[in-house]
């Protein structure tokens, strides 16, 4: 009995120790890993004209100070490009401005970065091609945004 104890535990100290070896390996070379693989976008260069900026929806996903919805529509440089669309049932008017993981921003944020109805902006239409994220996005080219969240909070 004492001989299967031993084979046992020699068993799991043997299992353990190669369990330990693989996962360290994958940990060095860790890569993020993303479902459908990591995402391409075929790009439409064109301009987005602030249609309206109005007090967003309290119940929509909002930073806290003084949300707007901020709507535009844009234009492709190239008219003809949307013949070319991929996803031509998705249309490039009343669409909104969404920060972050989708917030309405902030409306002295949007007054920094220039955002005012009426107002148009370079713009690009993305249109994904390779893996399995958002289908269209939309790209003030111009604005950098990264830094709503010190206006959001």
């Amino acid at each position: 009995m004492k001989l299967i104890n031993n084979n046992i535990t020699i068993f799991i100290i043997l299992l353990i120790s190669i369990i330990t070896a693989c996962a360290g390996k994958d940990a060095r070379n860790y890569k993020p890993y993303l479902v459908g693989g990591l995402c391409e976008y075929k790009e439409i260069m064109g301009t987005a004209v602030i249609s309206s900026i109005a007090d967003a929806n309290s119940d929509d996903l909002n930073c806290d100070n003084e949300p707007v919805e901020v709507l535009f529509n844009f234009m492709p440089d190239d008219l003809n490009a949307k013949d070319d669309y991929l996803f031509p049932n998705i249309s490039d008017s009343n669409q909104k401005i969404k920060l972050g993981e989708g917030l309405n921003p902030s409306k002295d944020y949007m007054n920094i970065k220039g955002i005012i109805k009426g107002t148009s902006h370079k713009c690009i239409r993305k249109e994904i091609v390779k893996g399995t994220c958002t289908p269209v996005l939309y790209e003030f080219s111009q604005i950098d945004f990264s830094d709503y969240g010190e206006y959001c909070w």
